[in-house]
């Protein structure tokens, strides 16, 4: 099989001044700094030797698409529903009104379930490695939908849980190579607006001569705030928030494999996550508003990532 590359992009920064879940909700365009990215994006895509491009048949998705076509003058551009974003019940909600954490995929309200989302965009990305074999193609398409289609292909559950995962960004270029039709694709992603590269879920989070031995720090993985520790020379990556008041471990004080809080002094095992010791509140906690006792909130355990290092270089995925 010679290798084809498929581009998926999310479309840049969209005009929602009314901060509403947009959705497959038509006339949603990009903002200033949508064509802005968009234009990144397109930058990053100059030298890419491109075969189509294919876009969701929404309007932020076409705008981003002629801006990459520009650039690629005699490349046809062609619409597919296969990119469209999700089918949800909660389009056209206003983000204020929404809960914390929306199922976007409950099929008993005729929403698509992930499983679908997946299966319609690998479909298509079939299609277009047998139309166009040892070529590139770029998909402009959705946050949700090239979420889904990398978790599917790296493994992860194609569930409503793993899709709460965060969003590749606005602009951002997923790339699958295909190589050989009996393995699974290499999969990257770069977001050229800020440089961010991943490979697979790998992402570079710093190098091991920042952190010396008994010292800790902050850095991000898939946009989430994490802590790099070093215990006697071994690199461990957990989250940074401790969970009370939004509290930063990494603020407070390594000793062994154990990270104390600064704020409340709870303590947790930095390669576990575990508890080690709950937080401790000098007084009793009391509600602003009325005076009330606050009930102390559980110290729940902290996630913990798979790190891989290469040379000096310090990188870490979901696990």
């Amino acid at each position: 099989m010679p290798t084809t590359d498929i581009l998926f992009v999310r479309h840049a920064d969209v005009h929602n001044p009314d901060n509403v879940f947009y959705a497959r909700l038509p006339r949603f365009r990009l903002s200033e700094q949508g064509v802005k990215d968009a234009d990144i994006t397109a930058q990053a895509l100059l030298e890419e030797p491109l075969a189509a491009i294919y876009t969701s048949p929404m309007l932020r998705a076409k705008q981003t698409a002629r801006v990459i076509a520009r650039l690629h003058p005699r490349v046809p551009v062609v619409e597919s529903r296969l990119l469209l974003e999700i089918k949800t019940h909660y389009q056209g909600e206003r983000w204020a009104s929404m809960p914390r954490h929306p199922d976007y995929y409950d099929s008993t309200s005729g929403d698509e379930t992930v499983a679908q989302v997946f299966a319609r965009m690998q479909r298509l990305m079939f299609r277009l490695i047998e139309r166009y074999p040892g070529q590139s193609v770029v998909c402009v398409s959705h946050g949700d939908p090239i979420k889904i289609l990398r978790m599917g292909y790296l493994g992860r559950p194609l569930t409503r849980d793993s899709a709460h995962e965060p969003d590749p960004a606005k602009g951002s270029i997923t790339r699958f190579r295909w190589t050989d039709p009996s393995a699974p694709p290499v999969i990257t992603q770069l977001e050229p607006h800020t440089g961010r590269y991943l490979e697979g879920y790998w992402e570079r989070v710093g190098s091991r001569s920042e952190v010396q031995p008994g010292q800790m720090k902050p850095a991000t993985v898939e946009g989430q705030p994490v802590l790099m520790a070093n215990v006697d020379g071994t690199i461990f990556v957990m989250t940074d928030h401790c969970g009370h008041m939004g509290s930063l471990l990494h603020q407070g004080r390594l000793e062994g494999k154990t990270v104390t809080c600064p704020l409340h002094e709870s303590q947790f095992d930095v390669e576990s996550g575990q508890v080690v010791r709950e937080a401790q509140h000098a007084r009793a906690l009391r509600s602003r508003l009325d005076g009330r006792p606050l009930q102390k909130l559980k110290t729940e355990p902290r996630r913990t990532y798979d790190v891989r290092l290469q040379g000096d270089d310090v990188f870490a995925r979901i696990r």
